[in-house]
């Protein structure tokens, strides 16, 4: 039996078709028995499934134990016995184990309260994302051995970019091509923010390499151009000095008669 499509058979859609086909005296009354089961558990299944707060269906968002979707899954219970007591002649495991699953998920919100964790994803509790894997493992080969196994593996976790094969027993798992893509996008935006200020970091820490050089460059030129100017005036001053000695003619008469 595909889950998926009983999923699909036990939903919203196939209760409204019932009980319109009963306010439009298309079938019988009796019906709407039918479409209270399936609303029932279409609902028990979204309870099941809860992902995130962010989902548009009440149902499908973390179960805490103050929600009424706690209260919701005790109440299940109770019904999935009257319903297992109805049918005690027939075989329906499946009632047993719908039973079990959610006693589990009611003790481990319990448990989960120990820990101060309020909300709980059920989603990520069932085999649906395990049997994806080994749909993709076996989509790139359908009976890998041992070095086969670990290639596929690699490329999956690498790539991540496979859709699980229609042929699958399972409801795909959120983290698929778009959220992958997403994912990648908004880490290589943030890649890319990383880089640019760190380019503006550098960028930043170059010009004030460059500023403190010129600075020193100009400091130094500076002191240079004070040293010649000194130089310059010491020998202005000679040349005044001399020029002021040789101007007196007593003094070339003096200067001519010691050579």
């Amino acid at each position: 039996m595909k889950v998926k499509l009983a999923a699909q058979v036990f939903s919203n859609s196939t209760a409204a078709a019932l009980d319109n086909g009963v306010a439009q005296t298309l079938t019988k009354a009796a019906v709407a028995a039918t479409s209270s089961y399936c609303k029932k558990m279409n609902d028990i299944f979204d309870v099941v499934n809860s992902v995130t707060s962010k989902c548009s269906v009440p149902l499908r968002k973390p179960i805490s134990t103050n929600s009424y979707r706690y209260e919701f899954l005790r109440e299940s219970v109770l019904w999935l016995q009257e319903l297992q007591a109805l049918n005690a002649k027939k075989r329906c495991s499946f009632i047993n184990g719908w039973i079990q699953s959610i006693n589990v998920i009611l003790q481990l919100r319990q448990r989960l309260d120990e820990y101060q964790l309020p909300y709980l994803s059920t989603r990520y509790l069932c085999q649906d994302g395990l049997e994806c894997f080994f749909g993709k493992i076996q989509f790139l080969q359908k009976f890998p051995d041992a070095r086969s196994f670990t290639d596929n593996y690699a490329k999956i976790a690498s790539a991540s970019f496979m859709w699980a094969p229609l042929s699958a027993n399972c409801q795909t798992v959120d983290d698929q091509l778009e959220l992958t893509v997403a994912h990648f996008l908004m880490v290589g935006a943030e890649e890319k923010r990383q880089r640019e200020k760190e380019r503006e970091r550098i960028r930043e820490r170059r010009v004030r390499e460059s500023e403190k050089r010129k600075g020193e460059r100009e400091r130094r030129e500076g002191e240079r151009k004070r040293e010649n100017d000194k130089e310059g005036k010491k020998v202005e001053k000679v040349m005044y000095d001399c020029n002021a000695y040789f101007s007196n003619t007593e003094n070339v008469r003096k200067t001519t008669e010691k050579v």
